[in-house]
This record gives C-alpha cells, sequence and structure tokens, in this order.
C-alpha cells in the first residue's frame, strides 16, 4: 500500500504554479539495504518547507513513504499523474530521500536507473524540472535533459526553462544523517535555505541563491563532523537563467512620486538621495525646449518649493528616519524629451539648497558651472552632439532583430561560463582548467559587449527594452573576473565577485522579462 499525503485534486489556477511530488524511503525489501529511521521526518519537514518557505500550496504537494514503503509501480504512477496535470508553464519539484547508487535511485522493491528517470522527466510537460536527491552518490544523477534551451528572440521562452539536479553528494561520496538520526543531514541543509529570508529580494528567491544557500548551510555542517564523513552537495542547471519563487509578498518599497505641469516644463518624476539625516531629492524635467540659465534658475527654485516637503524615501527604513524632514538640497535634471530621461542625456543641471552650509559642500564656480543667484546650474557642451549621435533608428524591426541576435550570442556565452562555474563550486572543475578552456570566451565577450555598445540608437519605443539588454550584457563581463590571470584578486574573492555578476545577471533576465511581457501587453 502506498500512503500518498493529499489526495485532494490539483487546483490549476491559470497561471505558472509549482507542483511537488516527495518520496522518503525508509523500508526495502532485499535484504542488502538497511532500513532508514529518517524517511517520515524528513517527507514532514521538507513539506513544511515547501510550503511555508517556497510558499507551494499544500494541494500541489504529494507526499510519499508515510509508513516508509515506496514501490517502483507507485513513484511510476505518481509521476504520471503529474504529467497528465501540469502544464508547459508549470515548475516540478522532486523530492528523493532514500538509498542510492552509482547509476539509480533505490526503492522498496526495485531500482530506478538515473537515466531512465531522466527520460521520464525529459517528457513531462512543465517548462521547468528540478531535483532534489537526498542518497548516496546523488551527484552521479545526470540533467533530465542535455539540452539548454536556446534563446528564439523572446526572452519569455529560455528564461527559467530546462532542468537543474540539488544533489546531497559527490558520485564518489556517501550520504549522511544528522548526528542525532532524526533526519538526513542534506534535507536539513536544503529546509533551511527554503525557510531563510536572508538571500530574498523583493520577495523572490532563485534557485541560484537557493543552491548557494544550501552549500553555505552544508559546509557549516561538515566543518562540525568527521573528515570522513563530509560531503559536498552538487548543483547543475540546464536552465536558460534561473527560476524565481515568489516566497513573500514583499514588493519593491515604492518610493511614492508626483507629476507636475509648469510653464514650458513637465515633471516626470522625484527620486531620494538622502544619506543619514539628511533629505536630498533629484528631479527630472523635461522641457519644450532648451531653457536659457535665468529661466532654469526660476524652473529650480519654483519646483523645488514644491517638492521640499514631499515624503519620499529609498525604502521604509529611509522613510520612517526622515519622518516630517525637508528636503536641504534639491538637484535638477533637465531633457528636451523622455528619450533624454531614459539615456540620460540633460542638457543642463542645477542644484538648490537652502543653507549655506550645503552650498558651501554642493556649490562650485568652476568646470562649467555657473552662479545664478540661489541656484548652481552646469551647461552640458556634449548635449547636442549626444543626441545627434543618438539619432534614432527609423526601422525597429530591422534594429530589434539585429539586438537579439547579440543577445542570443550574450545569453549563450553566460550560459556556459555559470554551467561551468558550478563545476568549479562542485569540485569537479578545478580553476586552472576553467581558465584554460574559456580563455578564448574572455576574448569573445568583451567583442560581443563592444559591438552591442556600437549600435544605433534605438527606436523610442524600444528604449527601455534596449538599456535592459545592454544592463544584462554588461553583467557578463563582470563575471569574467576569474579569467583575468593578472587580477589582483585572490581566488576566493574572484569566485565571490563572478557569483554576484551572475546573480545580478539573472535578475537582470527577469527585468528583461518584465519589460518584454508589458510591451506585449501594450501592444
Amino acid at each position: 500500500m502506498i500512503s500518498m499525503q493529499s489526495t485532494k485534486p490539483f487546483q490549476n489556477t491559470g497561471e505558472s504554479s509549482v507542483f511537488a511530488l516527495l518520496a522518503a524511503v525508509s523500508c526495502y525489501d532485499d535484504g542488502i539495504n538497511t532500513d532508514l529511521p529518517s524517511g517520515r521526518a524528513d517527507l514532514e519537514l521538507m513539506r513544511n518547507s515547501l510550503k511555508m518557505g517556497l510558499r507551494i500550496p499544500e494541494d500541489h504537494i504529494r507526499s510519499m513513504g508515510e509508513n516508509g514503503r515506496v514501490t517502483v509501480r507507485g513513484f511510476a504512477r505518481a509521476l504520471g499523474e503529474f504529467s497528465s496535470l501540469s502544464r508547459d508553464e508549470d515548475i516540478f519539484l522532486l523530492y528523493f530521500s532514500g538509498h542510492g547508487s552509482h547509476d539509480c535511485l533505490l526503492f522498496s522493491d526495485g531500482a530506478v536507473a538515473f537515466d531512465d528517470l531522466s527520460g521520464i522527466l525529459s517528457k513531462m510537460a512543465p517548462k521547468a524540472k528540478v531535483l532534489i536527491l537526498d542518497c548516496c552518490h546523488a551527484g552521479a544523477a545526470p540533467l533530465p535533459s542535455d539540452k539548454r534551451p536556446g534563446f528564439e528572440g523572446v526572452i519569455d521562452d529560455f528564461a527559467g526553462r530546462g532542468a537543474a539536479v540539488l544533489a546531497s553528494s559527490a558520485p564518489d561520496e556517501l550520504s549522511y544523517m544528522d548526528p542525532g538520526g532524526e533526519i538526513s543531514l542534506y534535507t536539513g541543509a536544503v529546509c533551511a535555505a527554503m525557510l531563510s529570508r536572508r538571500k530574498v529580494r523583493a520577495g523572490m528567491l532563485s534557485l541560484f541563491d537557493l543552491s548557494e544557500s544550501i552549500r553555505e548551510n552544508m559546509a557549516v555542517l561538515n566543518r562540525a563532523r568527521d573528515k570522513e564523513m563530509v560531503q559536498h552537495p552538487y548543483f547543475r542547471s540546464g536552465m536558460g537563467g534561473t527560476l524565481f519563487f515568489r516566497v513573500s509578498d514583499d514588493r519593491p518599497y515604492q518610493p511614492g512620486g508626483i507629476h507636475l505641469k509648469g510653464n514650458g516644463y513637465e515633471l516626470l518624476s522625484v527620486k531620494s538621495l538622502s544619506t543619514g539625516n539628511t533629505r536630498r531629492f533629484a528631479a527630472f524635467l523635461v522641457t519644450d525646449t532648451q531653457m536659457p540659465l535665468h529661466r532654469i534658475r526660476e524652473i529650480t527654485e519654483e519646483i523645488s518649493e514644491k517638492i521640499r516637503n514631499l515624503e519620499i524615501a529609498a525604502d521604509e527604513h529611509e522613510a520612517e528616519r526622515l519622518r516630517g524632514t525637508a528636503a536641504s538640497v534639491i538637484w535638477c535634471y533637465f531633457g528636451c524629451s523622455r528619450r533624454d530621461m531614459l539615456g540620460h542625456n540633460y542638457y543642463v543641471r542645477s542644484i538648490y539648497a537652502w543653507d549655506e552650509e550645503q552650498r558651501q559642500v554642493h556649490y562650485r564656480a568652476d568646470s562649467g558651472w555657473t552662479l545664478a543667484g540661489g541656484v548652481c546650474i552646469w551647461k552640458n557642451p556634449s548635449y547636442d552632439l549626444i543626441r545627434a549621435m543618438e539619432s534614432p533608428s527609423e526601422d525597429a524591426e530591422a534594429y530589434c532583430l539585429e539586438i537579439k541576435k547579440l543577445l542570443a550570442l550574450v545569453l549563450s556565452q553566460a550560459e556556459q561560463f555559470i554551467s561551468a562555474l558550478n563545476e568549479c563550486m562542485n569540485g569537479v572543475l578545478d580553476l586552472a582548467e576553467f581558465r584554460r578552456q574559456f580563455r578564448e570566451w574572455y576574448r569573445e565577450v568583451y567583442r560581443v559587449f563592444i559591438r552591442i555598445t556600437d549600435t544605433p540608437a534605438p527606436p523610442d519605443a524600444l528604449k527601455e527594452w534596449s538599456l535592459a539588454v545592454l544592463d544584462l550584457a554588461g553583467w557578463v563581463p563582470d563575471m569574467a573576473v576569474l579569467m583575468e590571470e593578472d587580477s589582483v584578486y585572490d581566488d576566493k574573492t574572484a569566485f565571490f565577485l563572478a557569483k554576484q555578476a551572475a546573480r545580478h545577471y539573472y535578475l537582470s533576465i527577469e527585468k528583461l522579462r518584465e519589460i518584454e511581457n508589458r510591451m506585449k501587453v501594450q501592444s
């Protein structure tokens, strides 16, 4: 008899959903493999962590092994249920706790070969499959598909598609229980990572960050164990980008804002530049034409008085700290179009400070700056040249096609690097070999990035999208810090910086995906 926790039918909401199948095998019939005492506790801990940590609905989770037994047939039947009910946009998570060998998972009455499991999962509908394997030799498990998704022109069809494996130990290592023998050591590390909010950003936890937290947790556990009993977790991913789990209702702090129209100008937004206990703002204005300096002074004073007492802050902590405080300094940035605002090309910048102390700090009368009454103004001598150079492409379709070709190269380069970086972290690839393999990659990355920066200016409708592509592409050269043989960084610092760049690369993919989805809705 197979115990299946939660037999309530799946509730499909029409949106992307996460489904999880948990199998913990404690009892074995072959007389060779010893029974395991941790199965029931592993199931309970993992199920609660998925619900409370990754916020997977309870009716999207099936667990097998409450009574200690999981048969091959019962496991296959459960996979079939998920396969029939899940869809292309969904995510499937498979957790296994039990005995394992170099080429298979061991169930109560038999074995399932890694290759067979990989083949089954590859045929399932969900766009993403994540395997969490807590068994001996788990690192020998291959990815369910050897083919990483390619970029075909739509980031949503690339990001978060594919498979990943989180394994408890290297192919030649055993996996152990915690010192009390109540739960599996790796399962505890995984669940602690799911429940932690240390790497959560804007309510989201990425699979990449989850794997890093697991690795960090296992490193701490290993330090407290005998050298003969340490286990090194593996993480392999064949996904495009990474997955993001919505783990809380926290959203990016909304700083508030204001929109004003005046005589010949429009105030588009106000941003906090506050520091310490001093409130400071930046105001961004579009004018009908390039205003003369006396008019810039008038507008700066007028705008500054109107926005000085706004309660705008970068985050909740700043909002609380500066509540009721008026701004002491305001910077105004002037452009002639929204395009100037997106491209940060301003024909004039001005500063207005209320007291003499702040003016001593921020005002200057050199390097192009002019004092006009109580306002300090700087005129940009390159503004017209930059606008001329940024004459937008008239063929939006051709521009978009060219950028997407370059973006495909960038994504391919980044995924190759991160895949190898993971193998370095797994201990499969040493740093010297890593650098040798990616020496030419290092040069090509910079060539592609320069090609992107040399493309014509985008049409206005594609400006935001184009800047997001450029931001994404910029993180790939930053990953290459490990390749610099004369680097001032030691290996540990270089690994840290490369992982930070990879993390920002994933966030940039997510930002680009959101922009493209918004553009799709608007069109």
